[in-house]
């Protein structure tokens, strides 16, 4: 792997020709879901530069403190520093005088593990929107109270008598969130029925599920964020991420809604946009999919985003147990919530910790959200909200206020950071790293890696969407300090290269910088200092 401890020139140089290579696949965040299950380790230059390719917002710099020092962000280019002779708190400065920032609203804060002293604090205690650094507070929060060794469980049940081959009432597909489960895992659990001799089914396969679930696509997404492969549909049952085609049915029925048939203004204007493919939309009555798309062209086969996964996923599921010689009869059963559950084949997911790994590196909001939901059903916390969405967000506020989070600068509105509604501190990010440092090392390692030669590393997580570009992780330097280093920049223009190229600087500089411990004050303390 190459190293970053260059001179700025060479580093700059690289960093342009880096930048360039890579763009084309990884822009940002919200398009990873092409690149899935490619492993991605580069060295933090290049990540940095491909997706913290960031400006800021509109707005005139306030005052900025770094400590004592109090900073007005000029237009003007300020000289670069080289980090090797510099503070950490210098190298912050330098960066924010840059001439790229200059229309920017960016913030930086700097914490030291071992003694959690702030050390840079710039614009770090107001709340930004964060884009997909917000994944580290809902995989940090489900690492801890679920641990790295828990494992979603999906099941097939029954609260009928079995007798035989025979089944004498309802199957019930009994759901757990598990955002991994795929077409072969469920033929795997309808197999492991079928081989212990359950073939009868006389009632009906229904999903079965805990309170506030079901599918879901928040109100505090953007309308142009539906139908799209970087953010399906969330459900209690999920199958191959949501995304399909008619195709994946033994006998496909499809019925075409193109443009022309759609009366309703709000999907018109999606499909007319050419933002989407489209999407599909199961309709139980006709047991027949309907393919939303403006281009015939692009193949009414061509995969989407499901509408209703729930309904698809549950009908696609009887189609793959029929196939494999399950009978149903389709009476009607009564159920009584007193009646016991008997629990007749189960699918085990991949250990948690794998799961957040790959929800950090591929930057997945699909799974950040059923994690999320997770956390809503199996955290037990005395919180409780309507959906699962809500009560996972009060149950995760619950959990950072318990680790010293200042909370008044967190608002959340979903575990995956699409919401622009969405805005954290700079510091509330350092203080769970800070934490699952300390509580929970195994966490870090599941955030991308990157060596720092001649002696480091940096585990950290990209945001990345229009105009938010920002980074959080935790560097260890060549003398073997540790430091949570979170950098968040609003509002950037779509001419982003020379910001990809200051931001890579930026974090080169700080992992030679000397750290200089400033001594506590009684305003450096104070969570509303820059507020």
């Amino acid at each position: 792997m190459p190293s970053i401890h260059r001179s700025q020139e060479k580093a700059a140089q690289d960093a342009t020709i880096v930048a360039d290579r890579i763009s084309r696949i990884y822009l940002s965040d919200i398009v990873l879901t092409v690149f899935r299950k490619k492993t991605v380790q580069l060295v933090v230059l290049i990540l940095v530069f491909a997706t913290t390719s960031g400006g800021g917002l509109a707005f005139a710099h306030k005052k900025i403190r770094v400590h004592n020092v109090r900073h007005q962000a000029q237009a003007k280019q300020a000289p670069p520093a080289t980090g090797s002779n510099k503070s950490l708190q210098a190298v912050a400065e330098a960066w924010l005088n840059r001439a790229e920032l200059a229309h920017s609203l960016a913030g930086i804060d700097v914490i030291e593990l071992e003694s959690g002293a702030e050390i840079v604090c710039a614009n770090g205690r107001k709340r930004f929107t964060p884009a997909s650094t917000a994944k580290v507070f809902a995989t940090a929060c489900a690492y801890e109270k679920l641990g790295p060794g828990w494992v979603y469980k999906t099941s097939l049940a029954t609260t009928g008598e079995v007798s035989g081959s025979k089944v004498k009432g309802d199957l019930l597909l009994v759901t757990s969130q598990d955002p991994t489960i795929d077409r072969d895992d469920l033929r795997r659990l309808f197999a492991n029925l079928r081989d212990k001799g359950i073939k009868d089914i006389e009632g009906k396969l229904v999903i079965s599920e805990v309170p506030g679930a079901g599918q879901r696509f928040l109100g505090e997404w953007l309308s142009e964020d539906w139908a799209q492969d970087y953010m399906p549909v969330s459900s209690s049952l999920v199958v191959d991420r949501n995304v399909s085609s008619p195709g994946v049915f033994p006998k496909p029925k499809y019925n075409l809604d193109s443009v022309g048939t759609i009366e309703n203004a709000l999907q018109k204007t999606l499909i007319q946009s050419d933002l989407t493919l489209g999407w599909l939309n199961y309709n139980k009555s006709e047991k027949s999919v309907h393919v939303y798309t403006q281009d015939e062209s692009k193949g009414v086969m061509a995969s989407r985003v499901v509408a209703n996964p729930d309904a698809f996923n549950l009908a696609l599921a009887e189609e793959i147990a029929k196939g494999l010689g399950l009978h149903f009869g389709y009476r009607n059963f009564s159920e009584t919530p007193s009646t016991t559950l008997h629990t007749l084949a189960v699918h085990e997911s991949q250990p948690l910790a794998k799961i957040i790994r790959t929800t950090l590196h591929e930057s997945d909001n699909l799974y950040a959200q059923q994690i999320l939901r997770t956390i809503g059903a199996e955290v037990d916390l005395k919180a409780h909200a309507p959906t699962l969405e809500e009560t996972g967000l009060l149950k995760e506020r619950s959990w950072l206020a318990s680790i010293g989070v200042p909370i008044q600068e967190v608002i959340l509105w979903d575990g995956c950071g699409l919401s622009r509604k969405d805005f954290i501190s700079p510091y509330s990010l350092n203080m769970v790293l800070r934490h699952m440092a300390a509580a929970n090392k195994g966490y870090v390692e599941l955030m991308t890696p990157a060596t720092i030669q001649p002696r480091g590393s940096f585990n950290f997580k990209t945001g990345s969407m229009d105009s938010v570009r920002g980074i959080t992780g935790l560097l260890e330097m060549q003398d073997g300090k540790r430091l949570a280093i979170t950098v968040l920049v609003n509002g950037h223009t779509p001419a982003v290269g020379i910001l990809r190229t200051s931001l890579g600087i930026l974090i080169s500089q700080m992992a030679q910088a000397k750290v200089e411990i400033p001594k506590a004050t009684s305003t450096d303390n104070d969570p509303s200092g820059d507020q």
